[in-house]
């Protein structure tokens, strides 16, 4: 490990900071994996830090008699490999070359080309007193090319004048500074440290134990004296009122002429046109490049104060920068159309946003991640919507969550709207859709606020698929940290889960739902389906007899009175479950067949296990609770002497007894007593065997059980059939059919969910055995016999 690491990592724990917050918190992940082991390549590092490489770093330039001196990146007070791999800058050598620009009399005037976050307050200062002295001296304008944020605009307000481009970003007065304690995790891990110190605040802001009261006044102080110090610079150099300067130090940041508007700036203009300006007021001298010691603090190398001379040719920026400024303009606008389409086009909010995320530097992948810590407008807003999904409120986060499900449900071809029907995806659904699950599972974290940029494939399937934050990997001595929120990937850095499971796990339950609605078992033509209850406690579901007739009542007579008679058949709802994992590999392989399997099969499994207890229920032929099983001679709803397949003529028997049947007897009905029902029979529940029988005679127009065809078939169209081999019995045959009335009228079976648990219901967790995600679905129901006067079994022949 590099010495110089320690010290770096020391810098954050201590250091007040003029710098923009997103582009720290990448600097502080590769410090933190180094510190923790892990070996990266200078270009895996300076891919993570966003460094421009070696042949594209800015030098300062020479066109005639103008310097143009380049503040790029980070900037810290001495070089360090924070300046090495960021593309930083060291503010002690930058106002080492300032002075020397200020001794060389052929040098008349001075460009500073600006596009930095900010960095540490140490140095800062001076750096500032360094611009002010040049340009006592020589004309010295700062240009805003991109952005000139925080510790960077410090610097450059004491230059002569400040030019904006239209898109850059400007302002950003503020700092702060950033201590961590891990005193909770050292109590779990046993380890106890003893600090034995001399004065009240000696030890402040140590990560052992959380600060005092005094502690945390002391560190408050020293940032506040910093900001103090950074409003008087910008009072004194921009000739402010110091409450002016105040009032603009809020930390936000502010597009090119709102920048003049405030002024924070002087004038709209380009670098080029600056420079070519600036240099046609200065007398001509030999166009020059030169290699000063500002290079010095990017590379790590040692070279004079005096910096050697070099010819260049006329050209301000060379065809890398040029590059480079374009990558740089295609990043601003592509977050500008991630803040509109968040928080709608034109909004104050996606202007304000979207200006802060890129004045800090983000790349497009941290500005989706910082959308997500903030609130959308509605649809009726201009903001961004997924169909049937997104109200006012919703963040981005959530808005990304909402479109990568229905990528998910797209790729499987089975996004759709309520109920089923078809909806075309929104553009940024069908972007997703083009992704791989890997893809998809990378972004998920990047919008958790994880930096995926040095984790392999493997890492980022297996952190994606992990929903519980699972925590430091146990040693004999190390608890986990997952009861602090926090969880560590391979070396040590610090992450965030994404929200990549539960993206499956909605997506699993849209495709679940779709299969649900259109599940084809077969008990649900004939079992009724009762209201919702909450629990799990014993249902008595009563039976009242019916309103007997009306009585005639004389005039100035009371109307009769009557108590109904009732009966009760109580059961209680079961859960019912199973469960199945995906595995991680499913993301390396992206193979959403096998995952949109899953639900499809748990949906099915649901089905045909209520279609399985419905049959078991009916054919059951338990004891009601009037003593009697359902089908029995004294409740006259059973043909056995006689019976026969489905015809006319058994037809005809059933109904007979269906007419009869009486109605639940009234203790005060004395006239009508046990009144006629005339149930017809509107359902036959059939074995695969008798269907064709029960086919002819429903769709025949003459009578089949006649020779004569001119007979007329009455049972033409009467009834529905249901064929279900659920009636056959173990052996595989069975002449038993039934034939029910309308479930609406009189309910001979019913079901019962409860709430919540009325369809199949898909709930997901890691499965440490198989490192993937554990699905299992659940359902609570109950299906039990009500009325037995609802229907007729006939035992066939």
């Amino acid at each position: 490990m590099s010495k110089r690491i320690p010290a770096v990592a020391n810098a954050f724990s201590r250091a007040i900071w003029a710098m923009e917050p997103e582009k720290l918190r990448t600097i502080a992940m590769v410090v933190e994996s180094r510190l923790a082991g892990v070996e990266f390549s200078e270009d895996e590092i300076r891919a993570a830090m966003g460094d421009m490489g070696e042949e594209d770093r800015p030098r300062i330039q020479r066109v005639g008699s103008v310097a143009v001196v380049p503040v790029y990146g980070v900037l810290t007070k001495r070089a360090n490999m924070m300046t090495r791999y960021s593309g930083g800058t060291s503010v002690d050598l930058l106002a080492r070359d300032l002075q020397a620009l200020g001794d060389d009399s052929t040098v008349e005037a001075v460009v500073l080309d600006c596009n930095s976050p900010g960095g540490e307050c140490s140095g800062v200062a001076d750096c500032a007193e360094a611009v002010a002295g040049l340009a006592k001296k020589k004309r010295v304008v700062a240009v805003a090319n991109d952005l000139m944020a925080s510790g960077a605009y410090w610097i450059c307000s004491a230059a002569n004048e400040i030019v904006a481009t239209k898109t850059s970003l400007i302002g950003s007065i503020g700092v702060y500074s950033i201590y961590q304690e891990f005193s909770k995790y050292l109590d779990e891990a046993g380890v106890t440290t003893n600090i034995i110190q001399a004065g009240e605040v000696k030890v402040a802001g140590n990560e052992y134990r959380p600060m005092t009261p005094a502690e945390r006044e002391a560190i408050q102080q020293r940032v506040d004296d910093c900001y103090g110090l950074f409003i008087e610079a910008v009072a004194k150099n921009r000739n402010m009122a110091n409450a002016s300067a105040k009032g603009l130090a809020d930390g936000a940041v502010h597009y090119g002429q709102r920048a003049v508007d405030l002024g924070l700036a002087d004038r709209i203009g380009t670098l080029d046109e600056t420079v070519a300006t600036v240099a046609r007021g200065s007398k001509t001298a030999p166009t020059r490049r030169m290699s000063m010691s500002t290079e010095a603090a990017v590379t790590g190398s040692t070279q004079s104060e005096t910096p050697p001379v070099v010819d260049n040719g006329a050209a301000v920026v060379s065809a890398a920068e040029a590059a480079a400024r374009q990558q740089e303009q295609n990043r601003i606008l592509e977050i500008q159309s991630l803040c509109s389409a968040a928080f709608g086009a034109g909004s104050e909010k996606a202007t304000k946003l979207s200006m802060n995320y890129i004045s800090s530097g983000m790349s497009l992948d941290q500005a989706q991640s910082a959308v997500g810590r903030h609130p959308v407008n509605s649809p009726a807003d201009g903001g961004y919507s997924v169909p049937g999904s997104l109200t006012a409120g919703t963040s981005s986060r959530e808005v990304f969550y909402s479109a990568a499900r229905d990528a998910v449900l797209l790729k499987v071809g089975r996004l759709s709207g309520p109920e089923g029907k078809a909806v075309s995806p929104n553009r940024v659904t069908a972007q997703l859709a083009n992704l791989s699950l890997l893809d998809i599972a990378r972004e998920s974290l990047r919008q958790a606020g994880q930096d995926v940029s040095l984790m392999s494939r493997r890492a980022i399937a297996e952190a994606a698929i992990q929903w519980e934050q699972v925590g430091i990997p146990r040693g004999p001595h190390l608890p986990s940290l997952s009861g602090y929120g926090m969880m560590v990937a391979d070396g040590g850095s610090l992450m965030r889960t994404g929200d990549f499971p539960g993206i499956f796990r909605d997506a699993a339950n849209k495709i679940l739902l779709d299969e649900w609605r259109t599940a084809t078992g077969t008990w649900r033509r004939w079992v009724k389906r009762a209201s919702n209850v909450p629990d799990m406690k014993e249902i008595n579901r009563l039976k009242l007899s019916e309103i007997p007739m009306l009585e005639l009542v004389k005039e100035d007579h009371d109307f009769p009175k009557t108590r109904m008679s009732e009966e009760r058949e109580a059961y209680r709802p079961a859960r019912y479950a199973r469960a199945g994992s995906v595995p991680f590999e499913m993301i390396l392989n992206d193979d959403l067949d096998a995952f949109a399997s899953i639900p499809v099969k748990m949906a099915r499994g649901t089905d045909r296990t209520i279609n399985y207890l419905a049959y078991a229920e009916l054919t059951s032929n338990r004891t009601m609770s009037d003593g009697i099983a359902v089908f029995d001679s004294q409740h006259g709803n059973l043909i056995s002497s006689g019976a026969g397949a489905p015809s006319a003529a058994q037809m005809q028997s059933i109904r007979n007894l269906m007419r009869r049947q009486k109605a639940l007897q009234n203790t005060d009905d004395n006239l009508t007593n046990n009144a006629f029902l005339n149930l017809e029979p509107k359902i036959i529940l059939i074995p695969p065997q008798h269907e064709m029988a029960a086919q002819e005679l429903q769709m025949s127009f003459a009578n089949p059980d006649q020779l004569n065809s001119a007979r007329v078939n009455v049972w033409a169209n009467q009834f529905d059939i249901v064929s279900d081999a659920e009636l056959l019995t173990s052996s595989g045959t069975s002449n038993i059919w039934y034939a029910l009335t309308d479930p609406n009228y009189m309910r001979a079976v019913e079901i019962t969910f409860v709430e919540g648990f009325d369809s199949p219901v898909i709930e997901e967790s890691y499965d440490f055995d198989r490192k993937g995600r554990k699905l299992s679905v659940q359902t609570i129901f109950g299906v039990r016999w009500i009325e037995w006067r609802a229907a007729v079994r006939n035992n066939g022949a």
